[in-house]
């Protein structure tokens, strides 16, 4: 290879004896270095031929552009094959000037330094948290190495009006399962049903358009289907929205197949699985002898986890859990999952709650309890997931103090299909 020569005026590199071989030999044509306008835009030269992402076209030929030949720079090279006119400089310092930065932010190879103006690589969330909300004295990290704490989380709730509420709930649901299982199915499906409907809303806002009116019917064929014939009832039901849901679309339903078919039919079958489905275990537990015994312990496992996560996580908080959920910490999960764990073995031993007690032993109670409260802080995840992705921070706001209803039915919505497995597992479950 031919010697690099270096200019003293500019610092820069010149292959003369690389050049004039070239020249000489004919493997340059003149015509490369033509002024003529190019008009197919393409390049007519070697040196266009392998242009850096920042070149620039003019209209006439091409203007090469780097960071170096941005205005302050040391010393301007007319004579360089790398050096920019001026029409070029200027407008490229235009539309940086435009974009926020300057030319001392592109030679910094590292923009995560802190100097770095990051607000404008990045946009803080705010008012996505869930349950607790936003902790208020939580502040950003003055370096982005610096380690994460979490702050205990301050809520912007009415603690007593949630207790209130939460007191209700139990009182009612608790009259209701005392009655039997009619009247818990009942009351199953109308939650069931009203979650879905605070889900569809919230697709609703963010321009989904779910068939709301298939995931209600289907929501309500699983409950009673289920309660009726078992599992068989479900490749029935769901074979059934798969076609109502398609044809609704085809005939022209809100968002058909001009406007986006597959999305919102993706949309309403979301609905269907995680809320119709999920829900419809609570109506197969019905169907063993102690259902309504069986859908209390998942009840159970779901409010203690709730509640402990809550209190612990509000008390001795430190260490962020999920970037889904920033309010949660790992140290209200395990509390929340020590407490849910000790919790189901009480109280299902205390208050005698067959299968778990008769016929069922102490190692099926505590086999239950660890799957049951493992599984829990999961559910509360997956809603955390999807409220954060939807950019709201409930569900809806029936429930005062706590959101919708959605939102404090999440955890059981995970904790109901492993209660059904788990008694069928240990064998307590007794099917009528």
């Amino acid at each position: 290879m031919a010697d690099r020569e270096t200019t003293e005026e500019g610092g820069l590199e010149e292959e003369s004896s690389w050049a004039s071989e070239g020249f000489e030999s004919g493997a340059f044509e003149p015509s490369s270095f033509s002024d003529e306008p190019n008009a197919g835009n393409e390049a007519t030269s070697w040196e266009e031929a392998s242009l850096p992402p920042w070149s620039d076209r003019t209209g006439e030929r091409t203007q090469l552009v780097e960071p170096q030949d941005l205005p302050g720079s040391a010393q301007d090279l007319p004579g360089s094959a790398w050096a920019a006119p001026v029409p070029a400089r200027e407008e490229a310092a235009a539309i940086l000037s435009q974009q926020g930065l300057s030319q001392s932010d592109l030679s910094r190879p590292d923009f995560s330094q802190p100097d770095f103006p990051q607000q404008n690589l990045s946009q803080k969330s705010s008012d996505m948290d869930d349950f607790f909300g936003t902790p208020p004295q939580a502040a950003p990290q003055d370096h982005p190495q610096a380690p994460r704490q979490a702050v205990p989380a301050g809520s912007d709730r009415n603690l007593l009006t949630a207790v209130i509420t939460g007191a209700v709930l139990i009182a009612v649901a608790w009259s209701i399962f005392a009655i039997g299982k009619v009247a818990t199915l009942i009351f199953v499906t109308i939650v069931l049903v009203v979650g879905i409907a605070e889900l569809y809303s919230a697709l609703n806002k963010v321009r989904y358009h779910p068939a709301s009116l298939i995931g209600y019917a289907t929501t309500i064929g699983l409950s009673f289907g289920v309660y009726w014939k078992g599992t068989d009832a479900y490749p029935i039901v769901l074979g059934i929205a798969v076609m109502a849901c398609l044809l609704w679309y085809l005939f022209g339903g809100t968002g058909g197949a001009q406007t986006g078919a597959v999305p919102n039919i993706s949309a309403t079958f979301l609905g269907i699985f995680y809320v119709g489905v999920l829900g419809s275990f609570a109506a197969l537990l019905l169907t063993f002898e102690d259902g309504v015994n069986l859908v209390i312990g998942a009840v159970i496992i779901s409010v203690a986890y709730d509640i402990g996560g809550w209190a612990v996580g509000r008390l001795a908080g430190r260490t962020p859990l999920a970037e889904v959920s920033p309010s949660k910490t790992v140290e209200g999960l395990v509390g929340g999952v020590v407490i849910a764990f000790f919790a189901a073995v009480l109280i299902l031993s205390l208050f005698d709650l067959s299968p778990w007690v008769d016929p069922g032993s102490a190692g099926d109670r505590i086999f239950f309890a660890v799957f049951a409260s493992l599984i829990a802080p999961l559910g509360d995840l997956a809603q955390s997931m999807l409220k954060r992705n939807l950019g709201i921070k409930d569900m809806g706001n029936l429930l005062p103090g706590h959101g919708g209803v959605l939102d404090r039915f999440d955890t059981l919505l995970f904790v109901l299909p492993v209660c059904y497995f788990v008694a069928r597992i240990a064998g307590v479950a007794v099917i009528v």
